[in-house]
């Protein structure tokens, strides 16, 4: 049977309930649901969002696979245990890659539980958690070319040098995300 990367992540889960599920997913550690939850409140990653199937999301924040083991030794430092997942083979050639444990790291201090965060997460959900809700995406685009728009018309765009838009793009995208351009734990 061909099981999708949150089905995955739930079977991986229940073996390992009170750890932190790195999932293996091309040049990145996927990390899902409260996991997610957890590494972007301990470790400040942004939360996106992994599609489950019938128009439902999970949060999900993407690891780069080159600093994935920097972030889990963090995390084993504050009481968490780690599960790294690794591609096996693919599903007939679906796409769908069957992924196993390849390595666990244990907590450093007294295992913390994620359900520490259960009430946190929840809330978190209740508040309406739609990052890729379309509606939003429209008007955030739609505020963002108006405000593109009327500065070049102040700026007049025949006098704009290529490092005067390099620098308002930088700025509009700090204004636009609430951040500077400070590091990013982003993909």
């Amino acid at each position: 049977m061909k099981k999708n990367l949150f089905a995955q992540y739930e079977e991986f889960k229940a073996a390992y309930p009170n750890a932190i599920i790195f999932l293996y997913v091309g040049s990145f550690y996927e990390v899902l649901a409260i996991d997610a939850f957890i590494v972007h409140q301990l470790l400040g990653f942004k939360i996106g969002n992994r599609g489950i199937g019938n128009h439902q999301y999970v949060p999900m924040c993407g690891i780069p696979i080159k600093y994935a083991t920097d972030h889990a030794k963090k995390l084993t430092e504050q009481g968490f245990r780690v599960v790294f997942t690794r591609q096996e083979v693919d599903f007939e050639n679906s796409g769908l890659k069957k992924r196993v444990v390849s390595e666990v790291l244990e907590a450093v201090k007294d295992t913390k539980e994620p359900d520490t965060f259960k009430e946190a997460y929840e809330a978190f959900m209740a508040d309406g958690f739609k990052v890729n809700d379309q509606k939003k995406v429209k008007t955030r685009q739609a505020s963002t070319a108006s405000t593109i728009e009327q500065e070049l018309l102040r700026l007049k765009v025949e006098n704009l040098t290529p490092m005067m838009a390099f620098n308002l793009i930088c700025e509009w995208k700090g204004e636009l995300s609430g951040e500077g351009l400070g590091e990013s734990n982003v993909f």
